[in-house]
């Protein structure tokens, strides 16, 4: 049989692909033994391979690593230019998906979709979309350490847990994000590798909730994802640290802090974040959380120097009776007490905006509904986390006019921050 050093590199290209852990490239480098050491034999066999459709190029420009295949290859025209210009020892060499389907045996990578995808040439950063309920069963079940900003997250199981849990079930993903239908209807966005890296069982799960390519990322996953810093933080974020900051001004002026309980980004409440399942259940679960963060979280001693804290009331055979006033009647009455306005309508709205939460809470105890699934509970959850991240916002705004705050130094700078409401 005659040498065919076109037929050698071909192949030598596809057994490296798939041989290696984690589907590279084989430098072109490596080639030039086939040929001989013939640097000008190596520029014509890639050249003719990358006509043929057989292999593609990458040169470390777009991607920083290129012993990976990140994106889907450029058009031949822009491969054989940079070729030309770089020189063959400055590439990678991939075999192509119509390569790897005349070899790949698919039925090896049976019950690994993802694994197998990449098998057949798909780039490593190829971002797919998936139903936002796939993410329920990590959430809920406290043997995986859940945590996401709304913009990005990790998902992994609990080491306490790893020698009980079968392997089968034990689950890393380095990182997801979010994607947005034309309608900013959410979707999970994980990059084809981490799914790849999951076991079996966990992929034919995230396979069973795959959506379609109508989805686009989240612009800061997008930045996240490419090594540089978000632009913003996310509305659930931003309420926290409107708490933070509303706490942290009291102590400076020398009052209790006006809310009993102050969370970190990165401790905040394991359900506080955008529904995952839009129910009515779901969401009023969500909306009974977000009171609790609200009116209930609203500390008494810090109105106890300002305004009496009970009412009383004569009743009808002449006895006097005293009752607490509530959390919410307590913050309008201090809001409107110590703001002297000649329309104090403004700060009645910001007591309203804690009344609007707690009316939805206090719905499902008066009213027994079935449960359904409607996507509108998205746009009610958004609309409710602005009023409130306003109200808190004017909060604290109104704290950081007194006197002795000239000298607070905020920990979280408002103007400084670009809330995402998706």
């Amino acid at each position: 049989m005659s040498y065919d050093p076109l037929r050698r590199c071909d192949d030598a290209i596809v057994e490296f692909y798939l041989a290696s852990n984690r589907f590279n490239g084989i430098p072109a480098s490596n080639l030039t033994n086939l040929l001989k050491g013939d640097s000008d034999d190596l520029d014509r066999v890639l050249t003719q391979l990358v006509q043929e459709n057989r292999v593609s190029l990458t040169f470390g420009k777009r991607h920083p690593n290129r012993n990976i295949k990140a994106f889907e290859p450029e058009s031949t025209e822009v491969q054989l230019s940079k070729l030309s210009t770089y020189g063959a020892q400055s590439a990678c060499v991939y075999p192509t998906p119509n390569r790897l389907l005349e070899v790949v045996d698919q039925d090896s990578y049976a019950g690994q979709p993802f694994l197998l995808s990449l098998a057949l040439g798909t780039p490593q950063l190829t971002l797919l979309s998936f139903d936002l309920t796939v993410l329920e069963r990590y959430r809920n079940d406290p043997r995986f350490h859940y945590t996401t900003s709304d913009v990005s997250g990790q998902i992994a199981t609990r080491s306490a847990d790893e020698s009980t849990m079968p392997e089968s079930n034990q689950v890393f993903l380095q990182t997801f994000g979010f994607s947005f239908d034309q309608d900013l209807n959410r979707a999970v966005a994980v990059f084809v590798w981490y799914l790849a890296n999951l076991t079996p069982e966990h992929q034919a799960i995230w396979k069973a909730h795959q959506l379609g390519d109508e989805y686009k990322c989240h612009p800061d996953y997008q930045r996240i994802s490419a090594g540089r810093f978000p632009e913003g933080i996310s509305v659930f974020q931003a309420f926290l640290r409107e708490l933070a900051e509303i706490n942290a001004i009291c102590r400076t002026i020398g009052y209790p802090t006006l809310f009993r309980t102050e969370f970190e980004d990165d401790d905040r409440p394991r359900r506080f974040g955008f529904l995952l399942r839009p129910t009515r259940q779901e969401y009023h679960d969500f909306v009974l959380l977000l009171d609790k963060l609200m009116a209930d979280n609203l500390n008494h001693d810090f109105f106890r120097n300002d305004l009496e804290l009970t009412t009383e009331t004569e009743q009808e055979d002449g006895r006097i009776r005293v009752r607490d006033k509530g959390t919410i009647m307590l913050l309008e009455e201090w809001l409107v007490a110590m703001c002297r306005m000649d329309d104090p309508s403004p700060l009645r709205e910001i007591a309203s905006a804690f009344r609007r939460t707690r009316k939805v809470r206090q719905r499902p105890a008066h009213a027994i509904e079935p449960d359904e699934f409607d996507q509108s509970y998205l746009t009610k959850q958004r609309e409710l986390m602005g009023s409130s991240l306003e109200a808190l916002g004017s909060i604290r705004y109104i704290l950081s006019r007194h006197p002795l705050a000239c000298d607070h130094e905020p920990k979280y700078r408002r103007e400084d921050w670009k809330v995402w409401m998706y």
